[in-house]
């Protein structure tokens, strides 16, 4: 009986640490540090609110054809994060241009849309606000992903 208690408090204890690196806390130098601000959340959905509706649709649309994509066997399985880069669909959405970056970093809001952050990579004009130090690839693209939302939320005030 003692045993089975252990080992249920056990895997809550890894439920609730997968919970946060899952991207409700960002993974940085000195471990888990806060997670995305309200106000960081309220920036970036007002931003991406404001594109034009044609846009948005034309977004919504590309994006969900370019998501599918990363299921592919050679996206899916494959250790290169530029993978993604490398398929029709990717390419179409880069080409709605850049007034899409407000729309990309909403996406990044749900920590399963990592593979977008290649998407704001290519976007992204201002170096100050793309994470491509050796120390944030070594972290993962999941890490990296939260970090740069919170480096793109912040330059918005």
């Amino acid at each position: 009986m003692f045993e089975c208690k252990k080992v249920r408090l056990g895997l809550l204890v890894i439920n609730v640490f997968l919970g946060a690196l899952r991207g409700h806390a960002a993974v940085g130098e000195s471990g888990l540090s806060r997670i995305l601000a309200e106000e960081q959340i309220a920036a970036v959905h007002n931003l991406a609110a404001r594109l034009p509706l044609p846009l948005r649709q034309r977004f919504e649309e590309r994006f969900a054809a370019c998501k599918k994509t990363w299921q592919d066997p050679p996206i899916a399985v494959s250790s290169n994060r530029k993978s993604v880069t490398h398929s029709k669909e990717f390419h179409e959405l880069i080409a709605l241009g850049r007034d899409t970056l407000p729309a990309i970093a909403e996406k990044h809001l749900d920590p399963d849309n990592f593979f977008a952050l290649q998407l704001y990579d290519v976007l992204q004009d201002d170096g100050n606000l793309v994470l491509s130090s050796p120390e944030d690839a070594f972290e993962g693209e999941q890490t990296r992903a939260r970090k740069t939302i919170q480096l793109y939320a912040n330059s918005l005030r």
